[in-house]
């Protein structure tokens, strides 16, 4: 599980790391979103946000880390294929609300 207060840049190297196996997630919903994919974005409106905070950033879901935020590209839901960030934006009710 990710630590979502370390630097966008270590994380977006443990997803890279880790895929595809042991794999990198974050919790969800009540359950698990694995990550396959995720860039950095530095963002400076977001930096006062509190490490955790879904966003979207340029329609992409994204995460509010330590430092930056974690652009979420490619992610699989529990129980579903693998999916683009865009698409999965489609059926995320309350991503960034």
């Amino acid at each position: 599980q990710l630590d979502l207060n370390r630097p966008a840049q270590e994380l977006e190297r443990k997803v890279r790391a880790f895929q595809p196996w042991p794999g990198t997630f974050i919790a969800w919903q009540g359950g698990l979103l694995k990550l396959l994919r995720a860039r950095v974005a530095a963002d400076p409106s977001h930096r006062s946000s509190e490490p955790g905070r879904q966003v979207i950033y340029q329609g992409e879901p994204a995460m509010q880390t330590g430092c930056d935020l974690l652009v979420l590209e490619e992610v699989q839901p529990a129980g579903k294929r693998p999916m683009e960030g865009r698409v999965f934006l489609q059926g995320a009710r309350g991503w960034g609300k």
